[in-house]
């Protein structure tokens, strides 16, 4: 062989063995933002169901106290009607009044 064809088969070994480098390194470089990437989703998956446990904490406890307070309301309303049935019969009447008519005037 005669020193350009050596030059220019050196240039070929060397060219093979840096795509083989490249490559390697790709294959690398995409393992590793797989890796990043699926541990960035599990940890936001898992914010996101935390938030949403909390979140749904927080209304079974609003509802709790909501239909804490409707009882202890209802129970007032009971009491008052029991003491006076008139006046609540009374007060009945006059929403079923004023309800008629506010419905009848929008027709």
């Amino acid at each position: 062989m005669t020193n350009p064809e050596i030059k220019e088969s050196k240039a070929i070994q060397d060219l093979a063995t840096d795509l083989a480098a490249l490559r390697e390194d790709f294959s690398k470089l995409s393992s590793s933002m797989r890796d990043v990437f699926q541990t960035q989703a599990t940890s936001t998956t898992r914010r996101v169901l935390g938030a949403v446990d909390d979140s749904r904490q927080k209304l079974s406890d609003e509802i709790s106290v909501a239909k804490d307070q409707f009882g202890t309301m209802t129970a007032e309303i009971e009491k008052t009607i029991e003491r006076s049935p008139l006046a609540a019969v009374l007060v009945g009447a006059a929403v079923g009044f004023v309800i008629g008519l506010v419905s009848r005037s929008h027709k």
